[in-house]
């Protein structure tokens, strides 16, 4: 069950980055 939210929270955070990535190269 832990590595389920694990897994998930990671590729949330992932999104989050890509986000910031794309929005500083604007």
């Amino acid at each position: 069950m832990q590595e389920k939210n694990f897994f998930r929270r990671t590729k949330i955070a992932t999104n989050d980055a890509e986000e910031i990535t794309l929005r500083s190269h604007r």
